[in-house]
Formats: C-alpha cells, sequence, structure tokens
C-alpha cells in the first residue's frame, strides 16, 4: 500500500493484466531507499515507488519497469519483491 508524507495509507490502484497474459505471474517488487539515522545501526527503509517484470519479447530478456512516487536523496534505490507485506519497508 502506498503511504504519502503523512503516513496514511492509500488505497492501492486496482491492477488488471491483459487477457493475452492472464494468468502469467509477474513479479513486482516494492522500490525502497535507506535512510541513515544518527545512532542507529540499520537504516529506515523508505519506499519511494514500485517495480515490475515486462515479458519477454522476441526472444530477448525479461526487464523490470521502475515507477518512482519520490526521488532518493541519498541515490540508493533497492528492490524487495513484493509479497503483499509491508514489513521490508518499515524495518
Amino acid at each position: 500500500m502506498n503511504r504519502p508524507m503523512n503516513n496514511r495509507p492509500m488505497p492501492s490502484t486496482p491492477r488488471t493484466s491483459s487477457p493475452a497474459h492472464h494468468g502469467a505471474a509477474k513479479r513486482r517488487f516494492r522500490v525502497v531507499a535507506p535512510i541513515k539515522r544518527e545512532g542507529q545501526e540499520k537504516p529506515f527503509w523508505s519506499r519511494v515507488g514500485m517495480a515490475f517484470e515486462n515479458e519477454p519479447k522476441e526472444g530477448k530478456a525479461a526487464t523490470i519497469s521502475i515507477k518512482l512516487d519520490s526521488l532518493p536523496l541519498g541515490g540508493e534505490l533497492v528492490l524487495f519483491e513484493d509479497d503483499g507485506s509491508d514489513a521490508a519497508a518499515t524495518e
């Protein structure tokens, strides 16, 4: 679920698949940026977007499209495979 600046959940946009690819499971990812904080050993993970795997075309390798809601100041992005939970984005 996307979270705006006030950290309240926003409703997810319904995702649809085309009839030609119906039933094909595409991998989705949460795009997060690590934020280092003073006195903290582990970073805070701020969710900044989503990514999804595209089907391979004409014998070429599959690609991943990334949609960002914001840009990280530190310049680092990490992809966590989306399992339906927000656990990795908040640890």
